[in-house]
């Protein structure tokens, strides 16, 4: 009788362990659908697409060229617009001995966006206002080759990232053919 009851404990130990197993397995099973809100194809965050233009200021009645336009930055999804990275490198960093010839001169990069009431205007003719923040700016000399810029106004579809050649004590605004000459790299995460 001894061994019919151990074999009885045994069934019942070996019953509730299949059961314990059988009801952890179907409790940690789940699965949750998660869909990015992204409207861009594969659902990415943000593209960015080189341009070859330059941005204008209105002085006057006159068009001034201010700069160049070097990305424009197609947000998937504009709630998280203010959620970006921007990282910005100069991919030959000897170009810039070139470019920037006088040791005082510097290139400010900064993240602009689409407002109707901007003053300035890229060639396309899309109005633009820079995006207001610190962190949205940055300058880039021939020891400083990086920038990373966040942008700090959520909502926005599009932004741009615009260049502007400085050169204090130098030649009037107006003159950026040279910054044409560079090439840049950018991601965003």
């Amino acid at each position: 009788m001894s061994i019919f009851r151990c074999y009885v404990w045994l069934f019942a130990l070996a019953t509730l362990l299949v059961c314990t197993v059988s009801w952890a397995t179907t409790t940690l099973s789940m699965s949750i659908a998660v869909t990015p809100a992204s409207i861009l194809a594969g659902g990415v965050l943000a593209v960015p697409e080189s341009m070859d233009g330059t941005f204008t200021v209105a002085r006057g009645a006159a068009q001034v060229i201010d700069g160049i336009e070097l990305f424009h930055i197609q947000v998937g999804d504009a709630r998280f617009s203010d959620s970006l990275r921007i990282h910005l490198a100069v991919i030959n960093p000897a170009e810039l001995s070139d470019v920037l010839s006088n040791p005082n001169a510097h290139i400010n990069v900064s993240l602009w966006h689409e407002d109707p009431e901007g003053e300035h205007a890229l060639q396309d003719n899309t109005p633009v206002s820079p995006d207001p923040s610190a962190l949205a700016t940055a300058r880039l000399s021939r020891l400083t080759t990086t920038a990373l810029l966040q942008p700090s106004i959520t909502g926005q579809q599009h932004l741009y990232v615009l260049a502007e050649l400085v050169v204090p004590g130098g030649g009037p605004p107006g003159q950026q053919a040279e910054l044409k000459e560079l090439h840049f790299w950018c991601e965003i995460r």
